[in-house]
C-alpha cells in the first residue's frame, strides 16, 4: 500500500494501523528526515515491511518517476495531504490561496489520476483521499479551503462514476476535525475532535467494507446532512 502524507498526524496513524494488519508499507512525504524517523520507529516496533519515498505533492513532474520506482505496485493508495489557513487569511493572500488550492486539489488529483490508470489496467485497487466537510457548502470563514476540498470531492465523485462497473474502490473521507497539527491554534472544542488513531481505524474499516464515503463519526454525518438541506436564507444567518 502507498500512503502520501505519511509523516502527518493522520498519515502516521494510518501507517501504524496498516502495519499492524501486516501490510507492506510504502510511505511518501516531502520531508525525508521525518520519513526516516517514522521508518525507524516502525522498525523498532517490529514492523519491517516499510519503504520510504520523498515526494512533494506540488511537484507533479516527479509523480510518474515515483510510481515506476516503487518496489511493489500498491493495491491501496491513500492521500492525506492538506493545507488550511487561519480564518480569513487565504481570502486576502493570493500566494497562500494558491498554495492551498494546489496542495488540496491540484497535487492530489494529478497523482490520483496516474494511480487510477494503473488500477484500471488491472481492474482492482482502492483509492482513498481525505477531503473535508468544508467542501459541502461555502462558508464565509474559510471558503478558499472549502473550495479546494469541494473540487477534490467532486473529482472523486466522477472517478467513482468512471469505475462503477469495476472492482476499483474510490473512498472519499470527509472528517470533521482530526486532532493534528493542521488544526493547531484553531479554537475548536475537544468534543468536536477525533484523535488520529481512531480516524485511521475508521478509515481502515471503511476500506475493508468497500465504502464510498465516510464522515468517521455519526455527529459529522449529521452535520453533512444539515449542510446539504439547510435553506439558504437560514444558512446565511449562521456564523460559520
Amino acid at each position: 500500500m502507498l500512503i502520501v502524507g505519511a509523516t502527518g498526524g493522520l498519515g502516521r496513524a494510518l501507517a501504524y494501523r496498516f502495519a499492524k494488519a501486516n501490510f507492506t508499507l510504502q510511505l511518501c512525504a516531502r520531508d525525508i528526515h521525518n520519513l526516516k524517523k517514522l521508518k525507524n520507529e516502525l522498525y523498532s516496533r517490529g514492523f519491517s515491511k516499510v519503504s520510504i519515498h520523498e515526494l512533494n505533492i506540488l511537484d507533479s513532474k516527479k509523480f510518474q518517476e515515483l510510481l515506476n520506482s516503487l518496489p511493489i505496485q500498491p493495491d491501496i493508495f491513500i492521500v492525506t495531504v492538506g493545507k488550511m489557513s487561519g480564518r480569513g487569511e487565504s481570502e486576502r493572500d493570493f500566494e497562500l490561496a494558491t498554495s492551498i488550492i494546489r496542495t488540496n486539489f491540484e497535487g492530489p488529483v494529478n497523482l490520483i489520476s496516474l494511480i487510477a490508470d494503473r488500477f484500471e489496467a488491472r481492474n482492482s485497487g482502492s483509492i482513498v483521499a481525505v477531503s473535508s466537510l468544508a467542501g459541502e457548502r461555502g462558508r464565509a470563514s474559510n471558503y478558499v479551503y472549502g473550495a479546494s476540498k469541494a473540487g477534490l470531492t467532486l473529482y472523486l465523485d466522477g472517478l467513482r462514476h468512471r469505475f462503477q462497473n469495476t472492482k476499483i474502490q474510490v473512498l472519499t473521507v470527509k472528517p470533521g476535525f482530526i486532532d493534528t497539527n493542521m488544526i493547531a491554534g484553531h479554537n475548536i472544542s475537544p468534543k468536536l475532535k477525533i484523535n488520529p488513531e481512531s480516524a485511521a481505524n475508521k478509515i481502515f474499516i471503511a476500506i475493508d467494507k468497500g465504502q464510498k464515503t465516510t464522515c468517521l463519526t455519526p455527529f459529522w454525518r449529521l452535520v453533512q446532512i444539515f449542510l446539504k438541506v439547510c435553506p439558504d436564507f437560514v444558512f446565511k444567518r449562521l456564523s460559520l
